[in-house]
């Protein structure tokens, strides 16, 4: 029989209490980065600008435009991390809040790697969402490279969501995304409101190894999801990265009250 269990003074757990599914201890250092370390990952990122209308509908209105219609579309493949392995897909927008000017992140996937899920994909799934508001969820996510095509694809509930087809041939700067900007929403029990809703940040890290440029583009097909309202303006650059990186610890700009988006 299972004891009772008290909170730990020296640590940051979530529920279960009796085997929780993150701790402050998954925080490590490596290479003059602390935090959520990841080694070696595989980064096929396309970045492309867009109307207004997507911008306005990909922005929580607790944020505002960064100044750029930039959009930055993410497939990515990480062996070894801190949580575990795992993929990850996503969208990044640039966005401000106040003073602070970086990227919002509307949509992000979670799959596994290596056939399970409990590597790694569960837990970087909740602590994304609980720690620093990365709406995440679980998709099917393929990285191909063969020579210098490279494509990544998203699908859920049966249908293609997202897809980047690149011709990478070239040497490149790798476009680091820096400062994420995310609003955290905890409803209340009933479902009435909001228990807690914060805007918080964290400036990512990166350490790469490779990094190479070419062009591309980014499909978003007719579909059941969201994603398939988002319009694409012009196609930038697409890049092939392969990189330590780094989430080190977030901090709260602000403690928002009621409703909202």
């Amino acid at each position: 029989m299972i004891g009772l269990a008290g909170w730990p003074k020296d640590d940051v757990v979530g529920i279960p209490l009796h085997d929780p599914i993150y701790r402050i201890s998954h925080f490590e250092s490596y290479r003059g980065m602390e935090g959520i370390i990841y080694k070696d990952a595989r980064l096929l990122i396309h970045t492309f600008m867009a109307p207004d209308e997507t911008i306005k509908d990909l922005l929580p209105v607790e944020l505002s435009p960064g100044g750029l219609n930039l959009i930055v579309a993410l497939v990515a493949e990480y062996p070894m991390t801190s949580l575990g392995p795992y993929k990850e897909a996503a969208l990044f927008v640039t966005a401000q809040f106040e003073d602070t000017v970086g990227m919002h992140c509307p949509y992000m996937y979670i799959d596994e790697l290596y056939g399970d899920h409990s590597l790694g994909a569960d837990l970087a799934l909740v602590l994304g969402r609980e720690g620093l508001g990365f709406p995440k969820t679980l998709a099917q996510i393929d990285l191909t490279i063969e020579g210098t095509r490279h494509i990544g694809s998203v699908r859920r509930k049966g249908a293609e969501i997202m897809r980047i087809e690149a011709e990478i041939d070239e040497a490149g700067d790798f476009p680091d995304m820096g400062t994420m900007i995310n609003v955290r929403s905890f409803p209340r029990p009933d479902m009435n409101g909001y228990s807690y809703r914060d805007i918080c940040c964290t400036d990512l890290e990166y350490k790469p190894s490779i990094s190479r440029a070419g062009e591309g583009k980014v499909l978003f097909p007719a579909s059941h999801a969201a994603l398939r309202g988002v319009q694409v303006e012009e196609d930038l650059a697409s890049f092939y990265t392969v990189t330590d990186f780094c989430i080190p610890r977030g901090e709260t700009l602000a403690i928002l009250e009621g409703g909202g988006k």
